[in-house]
């Protein structure tokens, strides 16, 4: 007997009327940029971000890059290869962020890529959808759901498709909030119908 139940988030705080401004990293640049939340790690494939930034910076000459994570392995390879970009100064390294520094990334981002190469279900792409912010993620993520939906974009684990998406959202987009999304993923990945779920199948089989 196999259950298959999704991974659960929970709804943001808005109870907090603290303010971030971009100045409060380590970087000066302000908006519109690119965004990654995650580790620096292969699997996680921040690389591959890199490397499709880098192919397309000149087309989208006002937007960086934002890497938000902690190191697991690929930082110093990264900023190296981001250091050679003639491209370095739209490229920043903040760090690991996390509570209201998180949320403030997610509401003043234009667009997250998560290009994992290996992943079971991409929280981070649920609760960057909590503020509105479209995702593009690779079909190794766990949510291709979304993308069947029109609530995010889904590519292979290719830096050339990244790329594309990238292009292809920077052109296009309309709103700043995706208010259908939010009510998508609140609705439906929240841990008050998650745990709902567990129950039921504990009371089925008990």
């Amino acid at each position: 007997k196999i259950f298959n139940i999704p991974n659960g988030i929970d709804l943001p705080n808005n109870g907090s009327n603290k303010l971030y401004r971009l100045d409060d990293f380590s970087f000066n640049n302000k908006k519109p940029y690119i965004l990654f939340v995650g580790r620096l790690n292969f699997i996680k494939g921040p690389d591959l971000l890199l490397k499709a930034f880098n192919s397309i910076a000149d087309k989208i000459p006002y937007h960086n890059l934002i890497f938000a994570g902690s190191d697991d392995g690929l930082e110093k390879e990264l900023k190296k290869e981001a250091k050679k970009s003639r491209f370095s100064e739209r490229i920043h390294f903040i760090g690991f962020i996390s509570g209201l520094e998180k949320d403030f990334l997610y509401k003043s981002a234009d667009i997250l890529v998560i290009p994992s190469r290996s992943e079971a279900m991409s929280l981070v792409v649920l609760e960057a959808a909590l503020h509105g912010l479209e995702s593009i993620f690779t079909d190794q993520c766990g949510l291709n759901e979304l993308s069947n939906r029109n609530l995010g974009k889904c590519v292979r684990v290719d830096s050339h498709e990244i790329s594309n998406a990238i292009i292809e959202y920077v052109k296009f987009k309309k709103t700043s909030k995706n208010l259908d999304l939010i009510e998508y993923v609140s609705s439906n990945f929240n841990w008050d119908k998650i745990s709902n779920q567990y129950i039921k199948v504990f009371k089925k089989n008990v």
